[in-house]
């Protein structure tokens, strides 16, 4: 399932705010902003797209503090802060990993965040994450699952996926997805997933320092693919503009070229999808919002939508339920949507300090869920 143009959001007439947000996060620095608008609608949409602590770690909190004042940026500070303590907790993480693999002589690759991260695509603070998470040989998984639960973590609740081991959490934070292969990535073979040995054999896999990370049109099939075919009904799991940032970051260190990239993922064979997502990352990076072509233009007003239009997203959920291929994934679906894990609940409803308000959320969870799919203001807005 893929971004749709034909079904797609309508077309966006940016506000004052929307373009001041989106130039300050992916324009050049010092380029000219929009004047006017409100300084807490600016943060407002920055928090909703989750590009807060990126226009922060970009401009500097002096300089917001001069566009818009010091009482918006005391809580634009407090989001900056947060997202670089987070950063510097999966540092600490990725350090761990590494050094558990290796102990085993067990081969790893970071991917997503990490990967970008160990390339030298991000400074802290830029970008947020929740966890950090590594590929490896499949039958070698379990085995670095076991080593790390020795090393202190354990269950973060979380089932297992297709993709990946039940996640691992420390107490200080830390949270790491142990994979067997990636969804959407298949480098050429007839598959919907890549295992490490696809990606090594096709050539996908490159060395920084110590680590070893995809190939740069690699990192970018898979942040298309992770957005606008494995999240596209549901941004509020994963942020829908992660995917224009890391583009945007990934053009720094080298090139992408769309034409490529459905080679390598099967779930951006959309050839017209990839092209407009490389397209509105370049036309972002060059403060170019009113040169969009129509498909560019498209899928910025999905990803707006998705993350500021509750009745968008119940919208994406119904097309979700409506197009399962069989219905054994629309039981699975339903499964985890209505009987969560201890992590999926949290991520959800937040933590729960009291056995009492863990039972209250989890047996409010499924009204909730159903009120979403009827309701425009649904409970996670």
């Amino acid at each position: 399932m893929h971004f749709d143009f034909a079904a797609g959001a309508r077309q966006l007439e940016p506000s004052v705010d929307l373009s001041w947000v989106l130039c300050r996060a992916f324009g050049p620095l010092g380029a000219s902003v929009p004047v006017g608008g409100s300084p807490t609608e600016k943060f407002r949409l920055a928090k909703s797209l989750d590009l807060a602590s990126r226009i922060a770690t970009r401009h500097g909190m002096d300089q917001l503090e001069a566009e818009l004042g010091r009482e918006t940026c005391a809580r634009w500070s407090l989001t900056y802060l947060a997202t670089r303590a987070q950063n510097r907790r999966l540092s600490r993480a990725i350090v761990l990993v590494a050094d558990t693999a290796a102990q085993l002589g067990i081969p790893l690759v970071f991917v997503k965040y990490a990967a970008l991260s160990i390339s030298g695509a991000l400074t802290e603070g830029l970008r947020d994450a929740g966890d950090i998470d590594v590929l490896v040989p499949r039958k070698r998984a379990l085995e670095l699952q076991h080593s790390l639960e020795k090393a202190g973590f354990h269950s973060a609740g979380a089932r297992e996926q297709n993709q990946h081991l039940p996640a691992l959490r420390k107490d200080t934070g830390e949270v790491i997805e142990v994979h067997h292969s990636l969804w959407g990535l298949n480098a050429g073979t007839p598959t919907h997933s890549a295992d490490f040995e696809t990606l090594e054999h096709s050539g996908l896999l490159r060395r920084v320092g110590d680590f070893t990370v995809p190939t740069v049109p690699a990192m970018a099939a898979h942040a298309i693919v992770h957005s606008l075919a494995q999240h596209i009904t549901s941004p509020h799991r994963y942020p829908a503009f992660r995917m224009v940032a890391d583009l945007v970051d990934l053009r720094s260190i080298g090139p992408v070229d769309p034409a490529a990239l459905p080679l390598i993922a099967s779930r951006t064979s959309n050839l017209r999808m990839t092209r407009a997502a490389c397209g509105l990352a370049s036309s972002m990076s060059d403060a170019r919002l009113d040169a969009l072509g129509r498909d560019e233009a498209a899928l910025l007003a999905h990803l707006v939508r998705a993350s500021t239009d509750a009745d968008y997203r119940r919208k994406l959920r119904w097309r979700r339920l409506l197009e399962f291929r069989n219905v054994d994934q629309l039981r699975r679906a339903l499964v985890r949507a209505f009987l969560p894990s201890t992590a999926e609940l949290e991520a959800a409803r937040g933590v729960q300090r009291s056995r009492a308000a863990q039972l209250s959320a989890r047996l409010l969870h499924p009204v909730q869920m159903l009120w979403t799919l009827f309701d425009p203001g649904g409970p996670d807005d």
